[in-house]
């Protein structure tokens, strides 16, 4: 038998015991609780004091369930686990709030265990770990990931997200929309990429792309790839995938249905194809048509030129007298013939220039001397019409580098138009001035103008104008393309501004000789 003072000893030691871990209690930085039988509160440590604000007489002595410290709707769950604990249950975990004395709310996670004194169930010590943070952030998370399903939702592109072990968290509607695979299809990447590229071959092409990518990619970083899947119907869609490095927790990848877009892309190399061949074929008609042109217009010139020259001898009376009747048909023929020459070597020289036989031969010229000849030149039509020339040449003007017989026959040109186009009395200038490396030349009049409608096509061949001074179309319709066409062979290029009613102005550019 144990003496009185053995049993005094144990007493005090026992006592020591529960000093020395009620010490220990106050000090761990973990709530820890003590409650009876019946809910009434017999120990809290500082932890707890500190975390909710209460003072330990608020709290002690007291029954939990009836101090509000616990939403109303968990209080039986509470209560359940009470007796669970009591009866020898193993303990579980308990995610639950609490109220703190400032009116607010913290989540503790409880677990306890059954205190027993000779053997009988006494109360309870609770273990009370602050998960407020933790739950916040939960929360903050499945606002985060509510807020990406509702925005990815409405993509107009599949879009999946991919944990860091490979499986699949999220698909949008157009993900199942595009391939018919739900979540449940599809719960990891081995899954997904066996239905998808059923072709083993083909299949492993895929998975060693996709895992070189993967770890030469930074975290932000998209490198878009493109493959064919097949879909749960078993067509197949051509996608351009596209993942995203989030971070070492998920991968976020979109898929684009580029289906069509290859097949037009597919038509369109096609039908490319096609019109190269095609304009193979047209350029070899319109050379051969250019050489034809070009031998016919030779072939033409040597009769007209006969027929021009005996009209002109019998103009003179060389053969003998001839009176007034055969004189007027003598100027038709001459006049039909002079025209006809015209317009043959106008073809002439267009053919040249398509066949690429067109030879220049540049030098560096006056632009002031060049105006002066071919102003001498137009002199008889500018008085017998009473037209007023003005010309104006920049000071310090460096020379230009071009042809010179072209470049005649190019002022020639458009200042016959000028004056066929412009009323008697009418005035007309030639503007001439430097811009950077090029000289630009405007040929100028106040006639009647052109079209908005026609200024787009008078460069074209063929193209001749109502002139409503002669109630009549004028010239060939080849004078406007071949000055383009000799311009271009410059270097240069020609433009038109014009307001039908007020004049026009045709503007050129040439080469400076300093930088041809």
């Amino acid at each position: 038998m144990v003496s009185e003072k053995g049993i005094a000893a144990r007493e005090e030691e026992l006592k020591r015991s529960v000093e020395r871990l009620e010490a220990l209690m106050e000090e761990i930085p973990t709530g820890v609780v003590n409650v009876d039988t019946k809910g009434k509160i017999t120990y809290v440590n500082k932890d707890i004091l500190q975390r909710t604000g209460y003072l330990q007489e608020e709290l002690v002595g007291k029954n939990g369930f009836r101090l509000g410290l616990f939403p109303r709707e968990t209080l039986k769950v509470l209560g359940k686990r009470m007796k669970e604990k009591l009866i020898g249950k193993p303990p579980s975990p308990l995610e639950i709030q609490f109220k703190r004395k400032d009116g607010t709310w913290m989540w503790v996670e409880m677990r306890g265990k059954a205190l027993w004194e000779h053997g009988v169930p006494v109360g309870i010590q609770i273990v009370a770990q602050d998960i407020t943070e933790r739950k916040q952030a939960e929360e903050e998370l499945r606002r985060e990931k509510e807020t990406f399903q509702v925005l990815v939702g409405e993509f107009p592109i599949g879009v999946s997200a991919i944990s860091k072990v490979g499986h699949y968290e999220y698909v949008n509607p157009k993900f199942i929309e595009m391939f018919g695979y739900s979540l449940e299809d599809i719960p990891t990447g081995r899954e997904w990429f066996a239905k998808a590229y059923p072709n083993q071959e083909y299949r492993n092409q895929v998975i060693s792309t996709w895992v070189t990518d993967q770890k030469g990619s930074k975290r932000g970083e998209s490198r878009p790839r493109i493959f064919t899947v097949t879909c749960k119907d078993g067509s197949e869609r051509v996608i351009k995938f596209t993942p995203v490095t989030t971070g070492a927790e998920k991968q976020l990848v979109t898929y684009e249905d580029i289906t069509e877009h290859k097949r037009m892309e597919e038509e369109l190399v096609a039908h490319h194809q096609e019109l190269i061949e095609k304009t193979g074929e047209v350029e070899k008609a319109n050379q051969l048509k250019s050489e034809f042109l070009a031998n016919m217009s030779h072939e033409l010139r040597t009769p007209l030129n006969a027929v021009i020259g005996f009209s002109e001898l019998m103009l003179d009376g060389v053969p003998g007298e001839i009176n007034d009747e055969q004189r007027q048909c003598l100027n038709d023929i001459l006049s039909s013939g002079q025209h006809v020459l015209n317009l043959v070597n106008d073809v002439l020289d267009l053919s040249k220039v398509e066949a690429g036989k067109m030879e220049l031969k540049p030098e560096n010229l006056s632009l002031a001397d060049v105006i002066d000849g071919v102003v001498q030149t137009v002199r008889p039509l500018l008085d017998d019409n009473r037209h007023k020339l003005g010309v104006s040449v920049e000071e310090g003007l460096p020379l230009v580098r071009a042809d010179k017989n072209r470049l005649r026959q190019i002022f020639l040109n458009l200042l016959s138009n000028a004056i066929n186009f412009t009323p008697a009395g009418g005035q007309l200038g030639i503007e001439v001035s430097r811009e950077g490396d090029w000289c630009q030349v405007s040929v100028i009049d106040n006639g009647i103008g052109i079209r908005k409608e026609d200024q787009e096509r008078i460069f074209e061949p063929f193209c001749q104008l109502d002139n409503p001074l002669t109630k009549e179309k004028t010239g060939t319709g080849l004078g406007l393309t071949l000055v383009n066409q000799i311009i271009e062979k410059h270097g240069g290029r020609i433009w038109v501004e014009s307001e039908y009613g007020k004049g026009s102005r045709f503007t050129f550019t040439l080469p400076l000789a300093t930088t041809a």
